[in-house]
């Protein structure tokens, strides 16, 4: 089937039609009469049942979601909940907004690749007054309280004297620093002798007529349960890898060894020791809670 196709052109005067030689169109493949053929191919195609279970199925889809978008648009914010933390839920601590963490490298003193630390090698004076610089006691072991936080420990203090503004407390982690420090200083009489019981556990029940005597193996053997039962509690799970130390002789195999510098995620121990050095009792409130403390911190081993 061929088609005709007219032109208007102009002559001199008189504009007349001139019939066009029949041409095969350009826009459908020879043998088809202007694509009519394929049309009507693809329409019956397109009605075909899996189309149109398709076709009704988008269609039940656009208005659900329409439907579900004008609910939410039109229905009023629930109130904001704080999602539960499970710290908070198990035990209440007034520092808990405080906790930040952060990735640390231990150190550990057999590569000769790593930081100096005062805290290793034989004890000095300076290293002693790293210790007592990490609980103070008369700094950060004991904390004032407000009424509000008490309310909410599970085993609330007791106000100093019935004075309701002087309710004590402390962070545990200080206690536990206080009593690893007891027991280095335990094993190095030599060094420290009886002093670094000067304001020991025994010191201060000595001091108070309502405790028992304790002698400082009694402390000692206090202060090692103590950090036992932390380290199970906190339960680091940061897995120590293995390494291959180098050969010290050509003689020598080595063997596999474990390295205790892995990196691990701690809580953040400089904010919270802030915290405890802005509840520091004034020195009436520690005299309340320490009777005869020694406030100018004797000779820098003041311990509790």
């Amino acid at each position: 089937m061929t088609s005709t196709y007219y032109s208007h052109t102009k002559d001199s005067d008189v504009g007349e039609y001139v019939e066009l030689e029949q041409q095969e169109p350009l826009l459908y493949p020879p043998g088809k009469d202007n694509g009519t053929e394929e049309a009507e191919e693809s329409f019956g195609n397109d009605l075909s049942p899996l189309r149109l279970i398709l076709y009704f199925a988008g269609i039940i889809l656009l208005s659900f979601s329409c439907f579900a978008t004008l609910h939410i648009l039109l229905t009023p914010p629930a109130p904001s909940i704080e999602p539960p933390k499970i710290f908070q839920e198990l035990l209440y601590s007034p520092v808990e907004h405080l906790v930040r963490y952060k990735l640390q490298k231990f150190h550990t003193g057999f590569f000769d690749d790593e930081e100096p630390s005062v805290f290793d090698g034989p004890s000095t004076d300076a290293m002693d007054k790293a210790w007592t610089d990490l609980y103070d006691i008369y700094t950060y072991a004991i904390s004032s309280l407000t009424e509000e936080e008490n309310k909410h420990l599970p085993d609330p203090t007791v106000p100093s004297f019935g004075n309701m503004s002087r309710l004590y407390g402390g962070l545990d982690v200080f206690h536990q620093l206080h009593c690893l420090d007891y027991v280095r200083m335990a094993i190095e009489p030599e060094r420290y002798g009886n002093s670094h019981s000067k304001h020991s556990l025994r010191g201060k029940r000595r001091a108070s007529k309502d405790l028992p005597h304790v002698s400082d193996a009694e402390h000692v053997s206090h202060c090692i349960d103590m950090i036992r039962q932390s380290l199970m509690c906190s339960a680091d799970i940061s897995v120590i890898s293995w390494y291959m130390p180098e050969a010290s002789s050509p003689e020598h195999t080595p063997k596999p060894l474990p390295r205790f510098d892995q990196t691990r995620m701690c809580r953040d121990f400089d904010g919270l020791r802030d915290w405890a050095r802005s509840r520091t009792p004034d020195a009436d409130g520690l005299e309340s809670v320490m009777p005869h403390a020694d406030h100018g911190h004797g000779n820098g081993h003041n311990r509790f």
